[in-house]
């Protein structure tokens, strides 16, 4: 089947298979406690095959052949904000997620969904959750670009306690 009908019946029949990184934020600075968990990378391992080195740190991580849909961020507990609209329709972008720390950004990859982190920072827990040990490690800003364009740009704070969800399926169950 062409990866065009696979991902129009995606659409109809699969529920996904999100990649979400976000939650952690430290600590509160106005109440000086912990926040509930540290950031985290958490998607299927099944479905994301390592797929080797991006560059000396990272590793690469893909669905296979399939393409992102659905991009979305939540802050604090809000709801989550549908940002879809700046996908280009052949998936062919790439979501870079600054998070403060070291060797801690994380990107998305569209075109060839799936994600690149470097996994002796994420750690792998089990269940899908790959988590960062450091504590003050936070989401501190969001870059969408496409063809050389920047299409998203948007700087968050640790009060933010910032969490993206992206998904290979049109607006996501995983993501609501």
């Amino acid at each position: 089947m062409a990866t065009e009908e696979r991902d129009k019946e995606e659409k109809v029949h699969d529920d996904g298979s999100p990649i979400t990184v976000g939650s952690g934020g430290g600590k509160d600075k106005d109440k000086d406690k912990d926040r509930e968990s540290n950031i985290s990378c958490t998607f299927r391992d099944e479905d994301y095959p390592e797929q080797g080195n991006a560059d000396h740190h990272r590793r690469r991580f893909r669905a296979g052949g399939r393409k992102i849909n659905t991009f979305k961020i939540r802050r604090r507990n809000g709801p989550w904000e549908d940002h879809s609209d700046v996908l280009p329709a052949n998936g062919d972008c790439e979501i870079t997620i600054t998070c403060e720390g070291s060797d801690d950004d994380v990107i998305i990859n569209g075109r060839d969904f799936g994600i690149d982190m470097n996994p002796d920072v994420y750690r792998n827990m089990g269940n899908g959750k790959h988590t960062n040990p450091n504590a003050d490690s936070f989401i501190s800003r969001v870059v969408v670009t496409a063809g050389g364009l920047v299409r998203y740009d948007q700087t968050f704070f640790r009060e933010d306690d910032c969490a993206v969800c992206t998904d290979r399926v049109a607006n996501s169950p995983s993501c609501r």
